[in-house]
């Protein structure tokens, strides 16, 4: 850890500032993302603090594997349960780099909030550069079970800015495994053009997690074979998606195109909700795509562009007989080889 708010109690707590003016740089190969192990910039614990405490974390670069910017963790003496404090974190002072694999941005263990509306209430002005392999630019990891039942809200006063880099792989914005989340509309002004990176996503879930986006989705050819929202847990998406993402083709000749919204598992009792358009141009691109319980789609339209294209993919394994209701206006599929549902 170079830098670390530590434990205390209200009693203890004074006013105070930790800020890194300089450059910390983490290089540590742990090959381990979720455990307790890894290299760590700033670690904030969390305790019931009544006095103001700024953090400010300046510029962090991560490599390596297994490592985190800055950590919002630590259990209360004596309970895991969430607890209100005045910490405050504010990244306008730097930008966080990722690069390397299984790094993370901000890595949330506890909540930060003196309200309780929404667990990074006192979060502000990050600055993410993404760019490396499976590197979230924000991970939900809140297991405790009173700040898992809080919502987490991403808005641009959060973030500031994030950014997709060319050696960015199967990365995203916020990668969720316990606890919902919900992506602000006013996030839009944060996320940098994305027009670059392999196989990206804006979010990602697990099962047992909700996925709630009110943000329009733009993704540019430069990107290849990017998805909007994946999960194996259940989304609902309210907003327009355009996803002009272009195919990425392997080594050995499999071709992968753009997704706009995907459940790729069975799960009991998770599902798709779609109100927003889609429309995908670009090879072998899929607008819907889902393994699970339950998908809706109402909205005007949902339309693909390309060679192969799929305007709905509904799949299930054996046993499992997922039901796919589509309300959508129009389905309209353009290019050789597609197919609407």
């Amino acid at each position: 850890i170079a830098m670390q708010l530590d434990r205390g109690a209200p009693t203890s707590s004074k006013s105070g500032e930790l800020i890194n003016s300089g450059n910390i740089i983490i290089e540590l190969n742990t090959g381990n993302v979720s455990g307790s192990t890894g290299g760590v910039g700033v670690f904030v614990a969390v305790d019931p603090y009544t006095n103001p405490i700024l953090i400010k974390p300046g510029n962090i670069s991560i490599s390596g594997e297994g490592n985190r910017a800055v950590e919002i963790g630590a259990a209360l003496y004596g309970s895991n349960d969430y607890v209100n404090s005045s910490i405050e974190i504010d990244g306008s002072n730097g930008q966080i780099v990722l690069e390397g694999k299984k790094n993370v941005g901000l890595y949330v263990q506890k909540g930060l909030s003196s309200t309780g509306a929404n667990i990074l209430d006192n979060v502000k002005n990050l600055n993410i550069y993404i760019n490396g392999t499976n590197t979230p630019a924000v991970a939900r990891e809140t297991q405790y079970a009173s700040v898992k039942a809080k919502d987490m809200i991403l808005n641009d006063s959060i973030i500031q800015k994030v950014e997709f880099g060319e050696d960015s792989t199967q990365s995203s914005i916020i990668k969720t495994s316990y606890g919902n989340v919900t992506l602000d509309s006013s996030l839009a002004n944060s996320v940098a053009p994305i027009n670059a990176g392999t196989q990206n996503a804006v979010a990602t879930g697990s099962y047992g997690t909700v996925i709630k986006n009110y943000m329009p989705i733009t993704i540019n050819p430069g990107a290849k074979a990017m998805t909007g929202i994946m999960t194996n847990g259940t989304f609902e998406n309210y907003a327009d998606i355009i996803n002009n993402s272009s195919v990425y083709t392997t080594q050995w000749g499999y071709n992968y195109g753009g997704i706009g919204l995907a459940v790729t598992g069975y799960v009991a009792n998770e599902y798709g909700l779609n109100k927003g358009n889609i429309e995908m141009n670009g090879d072998y691109a899929t607008a819907v795509y889902s393994m699970s319980q339950s998908l809706t789609s109402e909205n005007d339209y949902i339309k693909v562009n390309g060679k192969q294209p799929i305007a709905v993919y509904s799949g299930g394994e054996t046993g499992n007989q997922p039901e796919t209701n589509i309300s959508t206006d129009r389905l309209e599929v353009n290019g050789d080889g597609g197919a609407a549902v």
